[in-house]
């Protein structure tokens, strides 16, 4: 080796960030901070927060943590204001290619602040894109919640967003709160849905209301729950009861699905729990043999709706074209399961009690035909004949707005002829305009029904948005009658999961610690927030 060779030492310069970078980075936490906020419900006070300040601490020592005034005096109203401007424009702009768009109203009390009502937009733009915003969220006070009070804010929301009446058709989904129906019923414009959520938990409630032992047993079956989630405390902290330990369960009011999935597991663990409850020292009342039987026959019976609840939360926002597919086939299969029990006697009268209307339900009918997956092969034949004779008159219908809007213009624009003459001149094209008009209506109808429906993976936008050149007049009634939701809220809300009673719980919660302007405007961002992230700029 050759000694005479000398190592250089290479200098390192540590490189020191700008302070733009710097000063970028602490805005980018602070937005992501935000955002995490009023996407996640995060509870805004200084226990929860502190978690999240000690990891920051750490990572970024430097980094000042906004405070909660900040956050829901500065942060979050600058946000608001952004997303807000944002989201009007956006409607603003699309409402030039849109004549439909449907509303969802939901109403829910907090256990602080007065009752709320949150109003939605749903409508597909020219462009087959589905469209779903929060619009606002009112805050009624006790006395403002009649009918004619209900009328006037919807009215106002849509004045407010400019939606105009004469040139939009306007669809409303609702619950069946008499209020409710009777404001949408004041505007004979306005075309009311039942929440199909709303509706199968009445059905529910109906048949279980016979079943004197029911709620019974829904009782034991919650302390089982709780003994079994409330273990590991009650290692540490052996007097605290059952119930105690388990405050998620005190303040969800249980619904039908949330009851079949608590059977469901219990069921499945059967064994192991017998085994479980053995080793407390003071385990609940153990379910007898004939509670098995009950809980059994319960899963047996509302399996399929079950399975339906599954097909309606595959979106946020179900069309209705499930709707009416959906109680047909739950029906038809009930039928053929043979289940001769006193149960599934009484949710077969029940449910066709509540959803018989849907059989005559001109807007259900016409999106189960426009939805590709569906069109009329749930149809008898006597049905089949009457509902084209229903889809090609609204075809028609499509046409004649076209051509009152074109006989306005044209009216404008030739105000000098004599309008007599032109009157004489136009009968005859007019008339066989309207033959034509009806030939190609019946021809591309026929077309389409003669097609195979698509696999239920399908994503029916886009494929309307693939064939609205084929189906130019059935593209259109697509467009609104596929806009519309067969649910009020979104399915993690309408269908309760895990998740679902997760947000329900923090919404809850938050209503606790903020006033109603800031309620106001976390709901706001909570729902539209993550369309417009990249126009937030704080």
């Amino acid at each position: 080796m050759n000694k005479n060779i000398k190592i250089q030492a290479v200098k390192v310069k540590n490189y020191t960030p700008s302070f733009q970078e710097v000063w970028k980075k602490f805005k980018d936490i602070t937005k992501s901070i935000a955002f995490s906020l009023v996407l996640d419900l995060f509870p805004i006070t200084p226990m929860e927060m502190k978690g999240l300040k000690d990891i920051l601490k750490v990572v970024e020592p430097f980094y000042q943590f906004p405070s909660e005034k900040q956050l829901l005096e500065v942060i979050i109203p600058q946000m608001y204001d952004q997303v807000k401007k944002k989201m009007s424009l956006t409607i603003k702009n699309d409402l030039k290619g849109v004549n439909a768009i449907a509303l969802t109203i939901d109403g829910w009390t907090g256990r602080c602040i007065a009752d709320h009502m949150t109003v939605s937009v749903h409508y597909w733009t020219e462009n087959f894109e589905p469209r779903h915003f929060l619009l606002q969220l009112e805050s009624l006070p006790k006395t403002w919640n009649t009918a004619q009070d209900l009328f006037h804010l919807i009215q106002n929301v849509l004045l407010k967003y400019e939606f105009s009446e004469e040139k939009t058709n306007i669809h409303i989904v609702t619950a069946n709160g008499y209020n409710i129906v009777k404001a949408v019923s004041m505007n004979d414009k306005w075309v009311r849905i039942p929440c199909f959520a709303r509706l199968l938990q009445l059905t529910v409630d109906d048949v279980l209301k016979n079943f004197n032992d029911f709620n019974n047993l829904v009782t034991k079956c919650h302390l089982l729950v709780s003994a079994v989630w409330s273990r590991t405390s009650l290692d540490t902290a052996p007097n605290k009861s059952y119930l105690q330990s388990s405050s998620i369960l005190d303040e969800i009011v249980p619904s039908w699905n949330s009851i079949y999935e608590m059977f469901d597991n219990l069921l499945k663990l059967r064994t192991t729990l017998h085994i479980f409850l053995q080793e407390l020292p003071s385990p609940p009342e153990k379910l007898t043999e004939a509670d098995w039987e009950s809980i059994s026959c319960y899963i047996e019976v509302f399996s399929l709706l079950k399975q339906a609840s599954t097909l309606m939360s595959e979106e946020m926002y179900p069309p209705l074209s499930l709707y009416l597919p959906t109680i047909r086939g739950i029906l038809e299969l009930m039928e053929s399961m043979n289940l001769n029990n006193q149960l599934s006697i009484q949710l077969i009268r029940s449910m066709c009690s509540r959803f018989g209307h849907i059989n005559t339900n001109e807007s259900m009918i016409i999106a189960m035909v426009v939805d590709p997956r569906f069109k009329t092969r749930l149809l008898s034949e006597d049905e089949n004949f009457t509902v084209f004779d229903i889809v090609k008159s609204k075809m028609l219908s499509m046409n004649i707005i076209n051509k009152e809007v074109k006989y306005k213009t044209d009216k404008i624009n030739n105000s000098t002829d004599m309008l007599l003459e032109a009157y004489f001149m136009n009968i005859k094209k007019e008339k066989d305009l309207d033959t034509s008009s009806e030939k190609m209506a019946e021809a591309e109808l026929t077309y389409y029904l003669c097609e195979n429906v698509v696999s239920m993976n399908t994503v029916i936008s886009e494929w309307w948005k693939d064939n609205s050149n084929r189906f130019p007049k059935l593209s259109q009634l697509a467009k609104i009658y596929l806009s519309i939701p067969a649910v009020q809220v979104s399915t993690e809300r309408a269908f309760p999961n895990k998740q679902g009673f997760i947000a329900d719980t923090r919404a809850d919660i938050l209503t606790d610690q903020v006033n109603v302007l800031d309620l106001m405007r976390i709901s706001f961002l909570n729902n539209n927030l993550s369309q417009f992230e990249a126009d937030v700029c704080l």
